[in-house]
Formats: structure tokens, C-alpha cells, sequence
């Protein structure tokens, strides 16, 4: 299979770019594979880490670094590896396995299963049956050793990021926990299957407690939390929750919205074992895709005991009480949740709504003014309001290809003064710069020039890759400055420093401001873009797939559209839509090709190339590799994608031309990875010649 590239973005001022990667970490990146393959894992440490060092995020790099520690038996650096390389690509199957089995080894069971639950999510064929081989094995270990068995579906252990708003026309007291059997539940406990009555009375005993604030502070005041039932869960009762999640996972993945069969089985489970905290886990998430937010809460208050879903029930509490604007429960809920996940983009999630939902609490709580404020705010405005002497225009200064500024007119004395310190950045002498800004700053400190100072101080932390730096001084620009020419850019690029630091919930709120307030922008389509990759690393494709979509749609120039176009096929290829996929690449060659921008050009070959070898199309994929290989020679996976025409006539067994087309790799690329594996592939196809039936 090609090697992975990895693709270092940032987006600066007026030209927001997408950068390539280097021939240097490519270098780095195959010497350390190359004597990875060797045995000599001491020189391919010190190629991999030499790529990380520069880019931190090459998530292939850490995967290998985790291999290589795992085959000379550290475990805790495998460990630490391999989660750098699922933080900078999340959802990465082969990660999880390998930090499942590192798990498996330490005996640390929940750890394993729950990473081997996260790689099933995705999986499909017979990697699905070998993760579910594993998940056996390693349940029946952590059974033995006096843990719970868990669930093989690989829905226990995430957030679902689908489309829950509520839906009119729910009566808010059916509940998925009534089904009108008279059975007799245990003490304390309510059964799925109790009748509408018990289950009406028992939520509105609950529901009074839960949700009740201490009127004095706003505190939430938690009920008693329903406490599991005693004993090991029966064998059939397991069974049929498992029934019942598969249902209802079949009924999501389709589309569908009747889960009168995942209910069925859910009721079953509550007979056989009342108070199954599992079963009313999926009976508030069906309660909740209704939009029967009181019966979800009915049902999510019960599966909080539950070892392996409880945590989540905190997290759609949380979500119900926020819509409720019942604050204080909120956050409590939200807090329990942080406290117990992995689930990193959950977590983050969570930290948002309980900043938010605190800021909300004070400003509703505050019942006096800060005087010094009012004072601050009207000398702010008053400030804001002097005229200029003059009106100053603005020109932009390119101080590298990828970078621009922008400064006031240099035939005044205030453009002079912004232009000493743009120079002073261009020679790298960036804390001179800054300084110099500062100096206009303090010289000028309102009007236009004060506000190009700020913007472009601005551009100087972003350009030194230090986010708060440049979100603090955009900020200070948008708020003196709101109709500033830079403000839409300003806001911009306040949203990639917060994507630079993880912070995706603001950057994603500051993408779609500017999508909302410049319809018309320049820089619609790379919001858009940068939408779908927030998404996509918290794994909800179909939304990424859309804002992919919209990004191709708006986006400036051809290099824009086709960027957009590539990502978009990317997350098909994750959804294993390979039809769509395709289409997606083959638009990224057309209109590249066709508009002289070469950009992800080779890649889309590759990618559709490499998807046609693996289905045995072998004529289909070798067109694809002979075309990019001549047309882009100098593209770094060349050596790749010769090697591969061989591989294709090999596999044909027309086993002269395999050996001409391996031949070509040693003679052109004597030194590349791909001919130590041609010259042995060749010699295969030399013995098949001579003793074998090719020709």
C-alpha cells in the first residue's frame, strides 16, 4: 500500500494556504522505514523522531515509533505513541488494536476492550471478525480476573454525533420504560416493562429531585442515583440487550426511525433482569431521537450505574438539562461526564457547555454594575469615535510568499514607522518586529493606524505559531475595530488559532459566524473546509462530507475546490463508500488538470489506483499508475506507483513485463524502499519464468 502523506495546513491574513509535505520529513520518514524493515531500530528511532520534532502531527510516524517500541518490549512508550497517533488522526483502526493489545498484555482489560470497541465502530469483513475474536478472548480474560463482560458493538463506548432535535407531537409522558406488563419489578427499581403508572410516578418522584436548584445559590441539588441491580447479568438477559443493540444499530445506520424491534429486545432484557441499567441506557437514546426528552431523562437516570454506559448517561443528561436551560444540572451532569471519559472530542464537548453554561449563570446572578467597566467602555467608545487628521489608506505587503501584512500608505509618517518593523520581520528579527509594532501602537494609539498595528501584531503570533498571542491581539482589533476592513479576516483567523489549539467547539462557532456575517468573503470556502475537518476528527463524516461539499462549492481559486474535493472523497473512503470516493478523486484530477494545479492531483491517481488493485481490477489500476507515473515523475510516491504496474503484471502472471517494470524501480531509484522490494519481487518473477507456467 502507498505511504501515507501528511498534510501540514495553516492559514494566515489575506492568502490562506495549504502546505505540502516537505521532501525533508519525507526523507526522514522513509529512511525510517527503511531501516525499521532492517532490524535497525535505533537509526529508525532517530529518522521518526526527527519527522515528529518538525511535525508533530504525522501521525504515521508515531504509529511506527509505537511499533518499533512494542517489538523491543517498552510498552509504556508504545503506549504513548500510539495514542499521539490516534489524537492526530482519530479513529485510526490499527492504533487501537495495538494499544488494545498493549492493554491486554499489562492486564488492564476495560482499557483493551474499550479500545478494540472503538476500532470495531469502523471495521468491516474480516478485520470485524478478527476484532470480534479478540474482544471474546479478552472478555473471557477480564471475566476470569473478576471484571463485567462487555459489549461487542461499538456503540458502548461513543457519543453519537447524529441528529438529535427534538420532534413535535410526543407525548413527553410515553416512555420506552412502559409497555403495560404487569410483571413485579425488584425493590426500587423500574422495569421497561412496568406499567405506564408505576413508571409515570416513579419518574415524577425522580424527575422532582433531579432537576430541583437550591433557590438560595443555584446549586444543583442530585437525586439519589438508582442503584444497579445486585448479581451477574443472566446469560439470556445479556443476550437479548445484545439483540436489541444490534437492532437498534441497524435501524440508525439505515436511516430508519422505527426501533420497535431494538425495544422489543430491550423489554425482553428488563424481564429477565430488572433494572438492567444497559437496557434503559438505549431506551433514553430511542426516547431521545423521538424527542421525548422527559422519558429519555426517565430512562438515562437509571443507566447511570451502569459500568459501561454510565458515564455517557451523564453526557445526554446534560444535554437535555442545557436544552431545559436548567443550568446547574447541566454542568453537574457535564462534570461527571469529564471526570469518567476517554473520548477526547466528548470531553471537549463538555468543557465548552460547562464554560458556557457557568458565563450564562454569572451574567444572569450579577445584580450590580462595575462602575470602572461603564467608565472603561464609554472612554473606549469615545476613543473609537475621534476622527483621523486625515484618512490613511491601506497597502498590503507580501513578506513572503505565503504571508501578507497589511500597513498604512509609506507616504505617511505612520507607514514609514509600520514598515520599519515589516522589514525587521521579513530578516526573521521577529521580537524586533513586535516591538516595533508595539512602538506604532503606543505612537498611534487610535484610528486606522492603531488597528493595522493590532492586526498585523496579530499576524506576527500567528506566524510564530503562538495561538493565544494572535487570538488576543485579532480579538483587540475586532472589538476597537468592528468595521474595520480586516475584521471578517480578523475573525478568521481568531477561529484557525483556536483550531491550531484544539479548542474546536470555538472555532467551529467563529467558522460559521463569518459563514453567517460574509456571505460573499473570500474566505467562506476555507470555513467551510475547516468545518468539514472539525467534524471529521470528531468522527461525524456525514457532516464533514457536507461542509466538504459547501467548501467546493465557495471556495476562490481551483486549488480551493479541488483541496475541498479530495477531502470530501477522503471521508467517502472512510465511510467505505468507494463508488463516491472515486467520483470525488476523479473530479480532483479533472478540474485540477484541467486549471494547471497539481495540488492532491498525484494523490487522487494514487488513491484510485490503489482501491482497484485491492478489488483485482489489475488492468483498471495499473492505467492509473502508468498515467501519474509518467505525467508527475517527480511526485515523491513515483518508486510507489512503478513498483506497483510490476506487481499488477505479476499478479496477471505475465511475468517477463513484471520483471521489465520491476527493473525500471532498481535502475531509476537504486537507493528508494520500493527497490530493495522490487529487486526481491523480480527475482520471484525471474524463478516463475524459468520453472514456472508464465510467460
Amino acid at each position: 500500500m502507498a505511504m501515507n502523506r501528511t498534510i501540514v495546513a495553516m492559514f494566515l491574513a489575506f492568502v490562506v494556504f495549504a502546505g505540502s509535505v516537505s521532501a525533508e520529513e519525507y526523507i526522514h520518514y522513509r529512511l525510517g522505514k527503511k531501516y525499521r524493515e532492517q532490524g535497525e531500530y535505533a537509526m529508525a528511532k532517530d529518522e521518526l523522531k526527527k519527522v515528529v520534532s518538525v511535525y508533530p502531527d504525522n501521525y504515521n510516524a508515531y504509529y511506527m515509533l509505537g511499533d518499533i517500541a512494542m517489538t523491543e518490549g517498552d510498552k509504556g512508550s508504545a503506549e504513548s505513541y500510539f495514542q499521539k497517533a490516534l489524537q492526530y488522526n482519530p479513529g485510526w483502526r490499527a492504533a487501537s488494536r495495538k494499544l488494545a493489545k498493549i492493554y491486554e498484555d499489562v492486564g488492564q482489560y476495560d482499557k483493551s476492550i474499550l479500545m478494540l470497541q472503538q476500532a470495531q465502530r469502523t471495521a468491516s469483513g474480516e478485520e470485524n471478525t478478527a476484532i470480534e475474536n479478540d474482544l471474546n478472548r479478552v472478555s473471557g480474560r477480564n471475566q476470569k480476573a473478576g471484571g463485567s463482560k462487555p459489549r461487542s458493538d461499538n456503540s458502548a463506548q461513543q457519543i453519537s454525533h447524529l441528529d438529535l432535535k427534538p420532534k413535535s407531537g410526543t407525548n413527553a409522558n410515553t416512555k420506552v420504560a412502559s409497555s403495560g406488563t404487569k410483571k413485579p419489578a425488584a425493590k426500587n427499581q423500574s422495569s421497561v416493562a412496568n406499567s405506564s403508572k408505576s413508571a409515570k410516578v416513579t419518574s415524577q418522584k425522580l424527575s422532582s429531585s433531579a432537576v430541583k436548584p437550591d433557590s438560595r445559590k443555584g446549586a444543583y441539588l442530585p437525586s439519589e442515583v438508582p442503584q444497579a441491580p445486585s448479581g451477574p447479568v443472566p446469560a439470556d438477559a445479556r443476550a437479548a440487550l445484545d439483540l436489541g443493540v444490534r437492532a437498534y444499530r441497524e435501524t440508525v445506520q439505515n436511516g430508519g426511525k422505527d426501533f420497535s424491534k431494538a425495544v422489543a429486545h430491550f423489554r425482553r432484557a428488563l424481564d429477565l433482569y430488572p433494572g438492567y441499567p444497559a437496557a434503559y441506557y438505549f431506551a433514553g437514546m430511542i426516547r431521545r431521537k423521538a424527542g421525548d426528552n422527559q422519558a429519555a431523562k426517565f430512562n438515562f437516570e437509571r443507566a447511570i450505574s451502569d459500568p459501561e454506559q454510565g458515564y455517557n448517561a451523564h453526557f445526554y443528561l446534560a444535554k437535555i438539562y442545557g436544552e431545559e436551560k436548567n443550568y446547574p444540572a447541566a454542568i453537574y451532569h457535564y462534570e461527571k461526564y469529564k471526570a469518567k471519559t476517554s473520548y477526547e472530542p466528548g470531553r471537549r464537548e463538555a468543557e465548552s457547555r460547562i464554560a458556557e453554561y457557568k458565563k450564562l449563570l454569572q451574567e444572569k446572578s450579577a445584580d450590580t454594575l462595575d462602575l470602572a467597566d461603564v467608565h472603561r467602555e464609554e472612554i473606549s467608545d469615545e476613543l473609537r469615535n475621534l476622527p483621523q487628521k486625515y484618512e490613511i489608506s491601506e497597502l498590503q505587503i507580501r513578506i513572503e510568499p505565503l504571508l501578507t501584512m497589511v500597513i498604512a500608505d509609506t507616504a505617511t509618517a505612520e507607514g514609514q514607522a509600520m514598515l520599519k518593523a515589516v522589514k525587521l520581520f521579513r530578516t526573521k528579527k521577529y521580537d524586533q518586529a513586535i516591538a516595533e509594532f508595539r512602538s506604532v501602537l503606543e505612537q498611534y494609539p487610535r484610528g486606522k493606524v492603531a488597528g493595522l498595528s493590532l492586526y498585523d501584531l496579530g499576524i506576527c503570533y500567528m506566524k510564530l505559531h503562538d495561538w493565544p498571542g494572535a487570538i488576543d491581539k485579532f480579538n483587540q482589533y475586532r472589538e476597537r475595530f468592528p468595521q474595520g476592513n480586516n475584521a471578517p479576516v480578523a475573525m478568521f483567523l481568531q477561529a484557525v488559532a483556536y483550531f491550531e489549539m484544539k479548542k474546536y467547539p470555538t472555532a467551529r462557532q467563529l467558522f460559521q459566524r463569518y459563514i453567517q456575517e460574509n456571505r460573499d468573503g473570500a474566505l467562506v470556502g476555507k470555513s467551510y473546509e475547516k468545518l468539514g475537518d472539525i467534524y471529521r476528527m470528531e468522527d461525524q463524516l456525514r457532516n464533514a462530507d457536507e461542509a466538504y461539499e459547501l467548501a467546493a462549492r465557495n471556495g476562490r481559486t481551483t486549488e480551493d475546490k479541488v483541496i475541498a474535493l479530495f477531502k470530501r472523497g477522503e471521508v467517502f473512503a472512510d465511510l467505505k463508500n468507494w463508488p463516491l470516493a472515486i467520483k470525488q478523486y476523479e473530479a480532483v484530477i479533472a478540474e485540477g488538470e484541467k486549471n494547471k494545479t497539481f495540488i492532491r492531483v498525484p494523490d487522487s491517481y494514487y488513491r484510485i489506483a490503489d482501491y482497484y488493485y485491492r478489488e483485482k481490477k489489475l488492468n483498471e489500476a495499473r492505467e492509473k499508475y502508468l498515467r501519474v507515473t509518467r505525467l508527475y515523475p517527480s511526485y515523491q510516491d513515483t518508486p510507489w506507483g512503478l513498483f506497483q504496474v510490476g506487481n499488477t503484471y505479476r499478479a496477471q502472471k505475465q511475468y517477463q513485463k513484471a520483471v521489465s517494470s520491476y527493473q525500471v524501480v532498481t535502475n531509476k531509484y537504486p537507493e528508494d524502499y520500493w527497490a530493495t522490494q522490487a529487486e526481491w519481487k523480480k527475482k520471484d518473477a525471474e524463478w516463475q519464468l524459468r520453472y514456472g507456467a508464465g510467460k
